[in-house]
């Protein structure tokens, strides 16, 4: 864990967050950082003995880096969501982020929710946030889906987030339990219509 936070230290000394993942190479940096360090937000136990201390020490200073990493990306959240590189760290952070550390990023990122289901990359972190986002931040996402099921499965980008939805009825567990009627009504407005959806190329998929 320390080379981890060593390097992110660097980064975060030098101003190349943005440089980093905003790049081909950079941003899987990026990525291993939130994954290693992602659930670091809790101040540590005290300890007496020396490894203890050590360790200690080294938890405060890898969750203040954390922190100030998503500080960073959540400044310019929107851009990181549209960007063929920067999505997958947005969807790193959903994947292994402590809630804490990403409340304020998903709620910007669900009041853009317009811009981002009509984008190739959007269309990942929404589905990223359907996936392993908290069940208000899923709710909010199927509460928009319901009534436009059939138009945004015959789009391009509309059908992935819609393929997603459908998926998740078929793996519907304790994580996705709360959120069966919403999943069933989307697919019943993929259904119940099906001359419109199975004419086109997206919508096809669905079938």
């Amino acid at each position: 864990m320390s080379q981890k936070i060593g390097m992110l230290t660097e980064i975060l000394k030098q101003n190349k967050v943005r440089e980093c993942s905003f790049d081909y190479h950079g941003n899987h940096v990026i990525q291993k950082c939130i994954i290693e360090l992602g659930q670091i937000v809790e101040e540590p136990k005290a300890s007496s003995s020396v490894p203890g201390v050590l360790q200690e020490v080294e938890a405060k200073k890898g969750a203040a880096e954390i922190k100030q990493l998503m500080q960073e990306i959540e400044s310019d959240i929107v851009s990181y969501c549209l960007n063929e590189f920067c999505c997958r760290i947005v969807q790193r952070m959903f994947e292994f982020c402590h809630v804490e550390l990403i409340e304020s990023s998903a709620s910007t990122i669900l009041g853009n929710y317009q811009i981002l289901s009509s984008n190739e990359y959007g269309i990942f972190v929404l589905s990223s946030i359907l996936e392993h986002g908290q069940p208000q931040h899923k709710s909010y996402i199927l509460n928009l889906i319901q009534g436009n099921a059939a138009v945004m499965a015959i789009q391009k980008d509309g059908s992935k987030l819609i393929e997603n939805s459908i998926r998740m009825i078929f793996h519907v567990n304790q994580k996705h339990l709360s959120h069966c009627s919403q999943l069933f009504q989307i697919l019943d407005e993929v259904i119940y219509l099906p001359n419109r959806v199975s004419k086109q190329a997206f919508g096809q998929q669905q079938q």
